[in-house]
């Protein structure tokens, strides 16, 4: 069982970055395309909710990994605060006109 946790562990938080590093990319393609700059790309909610939902996932994987219960309980806020910050961002994307 100890194998399959560190497994499943490991792949919260590889799937995470990735989820994170592909929504970076794309929003740094899209401002080249539009001629922005990367921030206002990142800042607009259709690449910062994935972003941020793959930094919360990173977060919480590495929460599962970790063996010290302050790394754990520090790597699990973040992930709460950033959850909570792609949530909120979705929440103003469906409530603007």
């Amino acid at each position: 069982m100890s194998e399959w946790w560190i497994v499943l562990s490991n792949s919260v938080w590889i799937l995470g970055l990735s989820i994170a590093l592909a929504a970076f990319s794309y929003a740094d393609w899209w401002a080249m395309g539009q001629r922005k700059p990367l921030r206002v790309a990142l800042g607009r909610p259709q690449f910062g909710v994935p972003l941020l939902s793959g930094m919360a996932l990173t977060c919480a994987g590495l929460a599962l990994c970790d063996h010290r219960w302050w790394a754990k309980a520090l790597w699990g806020i973040l992930a709460v605060g950033l959850a909570f910050e792609a949530r909120w961002l979705h929440l103003a994307r469906r409530d603007a006109p």
